[in-house]
């Protein structure tokens, strides 16, 4: 381990003080300490130095000096403090920060458009981990073999593909394609992910959840078998087990729906369509959140909440939501019943003891109540209109060149006005979803497009002209790739 010491002198009397501290084994973890400290009132910093200082590490500075000063006066001139000057050293790999304060370096920056930190501590992080790749490349290499394991935790868990999310997930989404690790092998076999591009969607859709179905059923050890394993026998039989557990997850997600729907419509109803909450159903804990998703796609209302059978006192409960009703945020009004909760954009969780669950529900109406307009409309963004002389197949380049997309990342969406619909089949078992496949012509080609849940959204026949929200991907039969729109809105003119 590494650690760098910088101290500048700040605005007025004031000194500002950092230490950033660096794991060369992990560089995914780093910590900083931030302190303003008067002249002449150092014992605050110097409690929190001392813990770096007396592990014995190397302590590496950009201006010897300066820093050495002042850990004089944070400690006393009889205490032995060793530090490596490494200016020359960076300047050598990083040559255009020679004679440069840090202070300067950050005035030169163009980071403090982009961060919401101390542009100093920015302009440090950024200086200092440059400067550890350069002397230590193996960082990036190693770094990189665990990259898939990145992008599938944060597409399983969520989290936003956004910033450094969004660069890590792109970088491990080319390891699963182009080299997928041993012990995930046999899964995407299984799954059918070996012989095409992984995206986002890949792991969304297929592989994620399959890992997620063992620790929703109450054994995530058998992911974690699999994912650390050496021995392909054991892995393949992982595998299978994970494939079957999933298909049990789905088996009982069904099943539960089946308990849910009525009660979801009377909910959906008493709350004017603004939202949802099933409390009565005694769902189990791991499916919440699939529940609570479907009652958002069934019901088309902004937010939905499901709350898991009761254990030991407790329950625990699932929010999904449009982007309109951050999850997070609504659950916030209602923290005082928690025992925990967190969540994201348009996903949360919470648990809570059960007694409290009436007052929860009254205390629920009136939030719901609060709602206004712009938090319950759904909203849809289009982030270009297309002339039909560039609704052409080189489009696909323009959706592929903003990939990996995400959560708080969606795919790009597109609007063409006066699409003439060729042909119209109704497509599944199930005619209540009303799934539709259309043939769509505009400008000089046809689409095929696929419009889910269409047919409950009025009739369409052939001929008919419309302004079409979509989405355009590739998909993969095969071993061959095809073009092919998902419609999310459709207005017949």
């Amino acid at each position: 381990e590494f650690i760098l010491l910088h101290a500048e002198p700040g605005p007025g009397e004031n000194t500002s003080t950092i230490i950033h501290a660096l794991r060369l084994y992990n560089l995914m973890e780093v910590d900083y300490l931030v302190e303003e400290i008067p002249n002449k009132s150092l014992e605050l910093t110097s409690s929190r130095m001392f813990k770096f200082l007396s592990v014995n590490l190397p302590i590496l500075v950009l201006d010897k000096d300066v820093e050495h000063t002042l850990l004089e006066q944070a400690f006393g001139s009889k205490v032995d403090i060793y530090l490596t000057d490494i200016r020359t050293e960076v300047e050598t790999v990083i040559p255009a920060i020679k004679g440069k304060s840090l202070l300067l370096l950050s005035h030169e920056s163009r980071m403090a458009k982009y961060s919401k930190y101390d542009i100093e501590i920015e302009t440090l992080r950024s200086l200092f981990t440059s400067y550890c790749l350069y002397k230590h490349p193996n960082l990036t290499r190693d770094y990189e073999k665990i990259l898939d394991l990145v992008a599938i935790g944060t597409v399983a868990d969520l989290m936003p593909v956004k910033g450094e999310n969004r660069i890590l997930v792109k970088r491990g989404l080319k390891v699963l394609t182009d080299s997928p690790r041993e012990s995930l092998v046999p899964l995407m076999s299984n799954l059918k992910l070996l012989s095409k591009p992984i995206t986002t969607v890949e792991l969304g859709w297929y592989l994620c959840p399959v890992i997620n179905a063992s620790g929703r059923l109450g054994c995530p050890s058998v992911a974690i078998e699999m994912l650390i394993s050496k021995d392909r026998l054991q892995i393949e039989e992982l595998a299978s087990q994970l494939v079957q557990l999933n298909k049990q997850r789905k088996r009982m997600g069904d099943e539960a729906w089946d308990k849910v729907k009525s009660s979801a419509k009377k909910s959906c109803e008493s709350f004017g369509s603004k939202f949802a909450l099933i409390d009565n159903c005694n769902i189990a804990r791991g499916l919440t959140g699939s529940i609570a998703a479907r009652v958002l796609k069934e019901y088309s209302v902004p937010g939905a909440i499901v709350l898991s059978e009761e254990i030991d006192g407790r329950i625990s409960g699932s929010m999904r939501s449009r982007e309109s009703l951050p999850s997070r945020t609504f659950l916030s009004c209602l923290s005082s019943f928690f025992t925990d909760f967190g969540g994201h954009k348009c996903a949360g969780g919470f648990s809570m003891e059960a007694d409290k669950l009436d007052e929860f529900k009254k205390q629920l109406d009136e939030q719901v109540l609060l709602l206004d307009e712009e938090s319950v409309e759904e909203v849809r963004v289009v982030d270009a209109v297309i002339p039909p002389q560039y609704m052409n197949p080189n489009l696909i380049k323009i959706v592929e060149l903003f990939e990996p997309y995400g959560e708080q990342n969606g795919p790009l969406q597109f609007l063409m006005e006066g699409a003439v619909i060729e042909n119209c089949i109704k497509v599944g078992s199930d005619s209540e979803k009303g799934n539709i496949k259309l043939q769509i012509k505009y400008g000089e080609f046809s689409w095929v497009a696929m419009y889910w849940g269409g047919g409950q959204k009025g009739k369409i026949e052939v001929g008919d002209k419309a302004k079409i929200i979509f989405r355009l991907a590739r998909n993969y039969w095969n071993g061959q790739a095809n073009l092919v729109l998902t419609v999310l809105d459709m207005e017949k003119l």
